[in-house]
């Protein structure tokens, strides 16, 4: 009997964006053989809620970006300094970094996500569908992809060895006028270290929903798993879920 046919990456061991490539080099944690031992109870050490819709590589960097909006004409050039694993994802090792043509290249594209963020589009759910239904022009001539053009990546090895088993975000931008700026995120809003806040997850579900829903519905089933009745059917809250 023939073999049906399969499609999927053929490199996703050992391509350029493969497991191997974004993990060889790291260090085994000392404690990680005790921690996972058959005696240890089934556990998360750490939950990351993802506010942004793209990867998380970019995260720390979109929490960058999102303070200059307010200067984000202003912007003259950006260099943002990533450690090697995600370089290999979301940076100068992803040859759709700097010319997304999908919504999977472009949710995987540091300079355009930075962008998104520092022009004040939003890396959420509806930026990123109105991309892929034609709504949000990405071409050369958006703005967008101008201040994309503007920003250089920089891998350093140090921010590897410095913040093991974090996403870290290092990043320096200088204006029209002289000036500069430097920030640096270690946690990204929504891990462990700092929890997304629950207007921010409130935004969140709106933004996943509205568009489907509308929003008064959104807004009811969200009350309904804030704070509904915990004794009520499972059948009130698949009713709500249903689109109109």
């Amino acid at each position: 009997m023939a073999a049906a046919g399969i499609t999927g990456p053929r490199a996703y061991l050992t391509g350029s964006k493969g497991f191997f490539p974004v993990y060889k080099g790291r260090e085994i944690a000392a404690d990680a053989a005790a921690r996972f031992a058959p005696d240890r109870p089934f556990e998360i050490t750490k939950v990351w809620i993802k506010p942004y819709c793209c990867c998380g590589c970019c995260h720390g960097f979109v929490d960058g970006a999102r303070t200059l909006t307010d200067r984000a004409a202003e912007i003259d050039g950006v260099e943002l300094r990533i450690q090697s694993g995600g370089d290999v994802v979301v940076g100068n090792r992803n040859a759709n970094a700097y010319a997304p043509h999908s919504i999977e290249s472009l949710q995987y594209s540091l300079p355009f996500q930075f962008a998104l963020a520092a022009t004040g589009h939003g890396n959420g759910f509806t930026t990123h569908h109105d991309y892929l239904e034609g709504r949000l022009k990405l071409t050369d001539d958006s703005e967008v992809a101008q201040l994309a053009r503007r920003v250089r990546i920089t891998p350093d090895p140090g921010l590897d060895a410095g913040y093991p088993g974090k996403w870290v975000a290092d990043i320096d931008v200088g204006f029209t006028d002289g000036t500069r700026t430097h920030l640096f995120v270690e946690d990204s809003a929504g891990t462990a270290e700092n929890p997304i806040s629950r207007a921010d997850l409130d935004a969140k579900f709106r933004d996943l929903t509205a568009g489907r829903l509308g929003p008064e519905r959104s807004e009811e089933l969200l009350a309904t798993i804030t704070g509904g009745d915990l004794d009520a059917p499972v059948s009130v809250l698949a009713d709500q879920l249903v689109v109109p």
